[in-house]
């Protein structure tokens, strides 16, 4: 090989390695953070109780043809270090419409 192309391969792989860091660090996302931020602030009290009351989940995604059970996500936000107690969980289903509890988990 002559000395040419290799100047020319070596120039360029030292122009990738100069830029490259910095074309990562010029991105106009980073100015959108605050927009997407998903987190929501909280102000939680020196002490009290939270009484939630009756939560209806509405399961899906059960398929009788194919064993596939329903599902239902809860999410609940609690203050950093704080104790649960007195928590129960009761499952209830009255057979209207074909609905049937069989093996919560």
């Amino acid at each position: 090989m002559s000395s040419r192309p290799q100047q020319r391969l070596a120039l360029l792989l030292v122009m990738l390695m100069l830029t490259l860091p910095w074309s990562a660090m010029s991105s106009n996302n980073l100015e959108d953070r605050d927009d997407d931020n998903r987190a929501t602030p909280k102000a939680w009290g020196a002490s009290g109780s939270n009484d939630t009351g009756w939560i209806s989940l509405d399961a899906i995604g059960a398929d009788p043809a194919n064993g596939t059970m329903a599902y239902a996500d809860l999410f609940m936000d609690f203050a950093p270090g704080a104790l649960l107690d007195n928590l129960t969980f009761e499952i209830s289903c009255d057979g209207s419409d074909g609905y049937w509890a069989n093996e919560p988990q």
